[in-house]
C-alpha cells in the first residue's frame, strides 16, 4: 500500500518554518530572555541580553542550578 505524504510533509516544513522565525525574534528581543525544558531548567535558548546580564555564565545545554548556582 501507498500512503500520501505530503500534508505530513507540508505541515512539518511549515513547523520549521515558523520555529525559525519565532527563534530569529527571540534572539533580536531587546530584554534579557532565557527557555529552559525539562525539570531540571535545561537552557535551550538564551539571548545576548540575557549574556551580559548573567555575566556569560549561563550557557545552552546546561541546567540553571549549574550555570547560575545562586538561584538555588
Amino acid at each position: 500500500t501507498t500512503t500520501d505524504i505530503e500534508e505530513q510533509k507540508t505541515a512539518r516544513d511549515f513547523a520549521v518554518s515558523e520555529r525559525k522565525k519565532i527563534y530569529s525574534l527571540f534572539m533580536q528581543a531587546p530584554v534579557a530572555m532565557i527557555v529552559t525544558t525539562g525539570a531540571d531548567h535545561i537552557v535551550e535558548l538564551i539571548n545576548s541580553e540575557a549574556q551580559e546580564f548573567f555575566l556569560k555564565t549561563c550557557k545552552e545545554g546546561e541546567s540553571i542550578q549549574n550555570s547560575l548556582p545562586k538561584v538555588h
